[in-house]
Formats: C-alpha cells, sequence, structure tokens
C-alpha cells in the first residue's frame, strides 16, 4: 500500500496531535517550562553563561600554547648557554684538577637512564670524631648522603644533590655511624647503596 502526500500530511498531523496529548500544557496556556524553574529565560541565561565559557577557555587555551611554546624556545636557548659554558670552562682547567673534575662531573647529553645502585667504596674514620666515605654510582651525575647515628632510629640526608664522590664529617660521638649513598641524574633516583657502618674513635 502506497500513500499519497495528503495521507502522509494526514499521518503527521495525527502524530503531533498524538504528541500534544502527551505533553503537559500549562493552564492557562503558557510558555513550556522544561522542569520547574527551567524556563526559557533560565535557559537563554545558562546558554550564554556556557557561550561565554567555551570563549573563555579557547582564548586561555591559545595563550597557554603560547606560553608552552616560548618556554621550550629559551629552555633550548638555555640549554645551548650552559653548553658553551662547560666548554669554555673545560678549557680554563687541566684534566686532573679540582675544577675540572667538577666541571667534568656535569653531564651535557641529558642521561637515558636512572642510576645504577650506589656503592660506597672507602669508608674511615681517619680522626677521632670524623668519618671519610667515597662512592660511585654508574650514570650518577649527583649524590644525596644519608646517615644514621648511635641511637637513630632512621637515617637522615645530611648532603642533597652534590656532585662530588666524597663526603667527611667531624664532630661524632664516639660509637658506630652508618652511611648509605643514592645516585641520581635526570631519569631519577637510583637505588640506595649497602649501608656502610664506620666505628668513630
Amino acid at each position: 500500500m502506497t500513500w499519497s502526500e495528503e495521507d502522509w500530511a494526514a499521518g503527521r498531523c495525527e502524530a503531533a496531535v498524538a504528541l500534544d496529548y502527551q505533553i503537559p500544557h500549562a493552564v492557562p496556556a503558557g510558555p513550556m517550562v522544561a522542569w520547574p524553574g527551567m524556563d526559557q529565560a533560565a535557559f537563554d541565561a545558562k546558554l550564554t553563561t556556557m557561550t561565554n565559557a567555551q570563549a573563555a577557555f579557547v582564548i586561555a587555551f591559545e595563550a597557554f600554547q603560547k606560553a608552552e611554546g616560548d618556554l621550550h624556545a629559551k629552555d633550548a636557548h638555555m640549554a645551548d648557554v650552559a653548553v658553551a659554558a662547560l666548554e669554555e670552562g673545560r678549557s680554563q682547567f687541566t684534566e686532573g684538577t679540582t675544577g675540572r673534575e667538577v666541571i667534568d662531573s656535569i653531564p651535557i647529553e641529558p642521561s637515558s637512564q636512572p642510576p645504577n645502585q650506589a656503592v660506597i667504596t672507602v669508608f674511615t674514620s681517619p680522626a677521632p670524631g670524623q668519618t671519610h666515605i667515597v662512592f660511585s654510582a654508574l650514570h650518577g651525575t649527583s649524590f644525596d648522603v644519608l646517615h644514621k647515628g648511635p641511637g637513630d632510629t632512621e637515617f637522615t640526608k645530611v648532603a642533597d644533590d652534590i656532585i662530588e664522590t666524597t663526603f667527611d664529617t667531624s664532630g661524632l660521638s664516639a660509637a658506630t655511624h652508618d652511611y648509605k649513598v643514592i645516585g641520581q641524574n635526570t631519569r631519577g633516583n637510583g637505588p640506595e647503596s649497602a649501608v656502610a657502618s664506620i666505628t668513630v674513635a
């Protein structure tokens, strides 16, 4: 069976009438309210607020992208300056000097992996009240040193992010003092070293 245009029109009218009966109407007749408090004015106000917020977001996001791009450019420039400064510094100190050792310990290229576990290779008490430790960690560019003295229940950080690979302490009590070392680089921290115990006279 086929429908004529008149039939389709009549069908649409009947559907519209049926739907109209299902929608509650104000008495007397008035603007439709989606739910209490959400009339046309409230809807228009929310739509305006949303539109303004969307426009403000677009502006803020564009500003953020520009600032992020500028930051990346400045970061790259500062990296170039740092590399140039290190190269210039190396030319001012001969190999084997303390200054050259410090400069050589500063990496030019970012680390590709975190440091290996730190190793304390020397731990002695060279004089009363003193301790001396020497340490290293493959891929480590700086170090934290932790100490636990007699009566302490936990280790305390006594050196933070140092580039030297030795650490000396004086004025300690005559007892056993424990040390641990953590290697660091741009990829993060390596595992803590084994505990090195030093008996201080």
